[in-house]
């Protein structure tokens, strides 16, 4: 009787211990699913308010209401589909200075203009980044830019974002830069794009205003005048690499990866040249196949605390890989 008694005991707490990891096993399902914010799942959209509509016109009308949005803030613009929208002036004159981000959900997004026209022509007040997932891919009969940065206007890439595939007879292939305008490519691809006109320059990028690479890569593009990868105009326009490479550019002239007309100041990063033994790499040009300078636009060195340039010697035209760390040739 004794064992009997002992043998029910000890079937009774089994029971008892799996029915309680059976309702424990649930309470954790039921937390996690009525919790998914704790989870990071590499979809969570960057910190900011939400834009609402349909789809990335309607969400794109909405920033441009009076009274939608306020001096300051952020706000988010979620794409979950390709989409082929008219092109869109993003000025913010009356409300102030405001940020838009776009970022793609569920993978890399498409967007591509409807007509010719830049894609986005950013104006005074509005700050454009081009988060994760987004890829503007331009058309190939293209009269400007994919994208242009005017006065008081401001261009951010990060990592996952590209700019491609644009081939204009005006201006810059993937980003022309205005006088007063400010792009920051802290990261993300500008490749594929043409200027293909011998009266504009820049295959990926050129600028009028300021320019600043940060990370991210500057390759294939291609132009018939000057600047394949970048173009540096002598008025107003300047150039600073902190990071990132330049290569596989092609200029039919002057400077396969970078033409300095203004200031091109360089503190690390890479621009290859001609002979680079990967084929695939090397920026072409008749003249100046890494860099062409007009004067002594170009130089190495390292910035301050105080954002002085403390310059550690000049570049020269050349068609051989550049590479500089910390203001130190490598």
């Amino acid at each position: 009787m004794k064992v009997n008694n002992l043998v029910k005991k000890e079937n009774i707490m089994k029971t008892r211990q799996t029915i309680l990891c059976g309702i424990l096993a649930v309470i954790i399902a039921l937390v996690f699913t009525a919790c998914p914010e704790d989870i990071d799942d590499g979809e969570k959209p960057p910190a900011g308010k939400s834009v609402p509509g349909d789809n990335l016109t309607a969400k794109l009308a909405w920033v441009l209401i009076p009274g939608n949005v306020k001096s300051g803030e952020i706000y988010v613009i979620t794409v979950n589909a390709d989409e082929t929208i008219i092109p869109f002036t993003l000025a913010n004159v009356d409300e102030g200075n405001i940020t838009i981000i776009l970022w793609g959900s569920g993978g890399e997004k498409f967007i591509s203009p409807s007509i010719s026209g830049n894609l986005f022509s950013v104006g005074s007040g509005v700050t454009l980044v081009l988060d994760n997932n987004i890829t503007l891919e331009g058309i190939s009969s293209n009269n400007n830019s994919l994208v242009r940065v005017n006065n008081g206007g401001v261009l951010e890439m990060r990592d996952g974002a590209k700019i491609t595939g644009n081939t204009a007879s005006t201006n810059a292939g993937g980003v022309s830069v205005g006088i007063g305008g400010t792009f920051t490519m802290n990261g993300g691809v500008i490749s594929g794009n043409t200027a293909a006109s011998s009266t504009n320059y820049g295959g990926g990028v050129d600028t009028f205003g300021a320019f600043t690479m940060n990370g991210g890569e500057i390759s294939g593009n291609t132009t018939v005048g000057y600047g394949g990868g970048v173009y540096v105009n002598i008025t107003g326009g300047s150039f600073t690499m902190n990071g990132g490479e330049i290569s596989g550019n092609t200029a039919t002239t002057r400077g396969g990866g970078v033409y300095a007309g203004g200031p091109f100041r360089i503190v690390t990063g890479k621009i290859s040249g001609s002979n680079e033994s990967n084929e695939s790499l090397k920026n072409k040009a008749t003249e100046g196949a890494a860099l062409y300078v007009i004067g002594t636009a170009a130089q190495r060195g390292t910035f301050g605390d105080d954002d002085t340039w403390n310059s550690t010697g000049t570049l020269n035209t050349t068609n051989d890989t550049i590479m500089v760390a910390n203001g130190a040739l490598q």
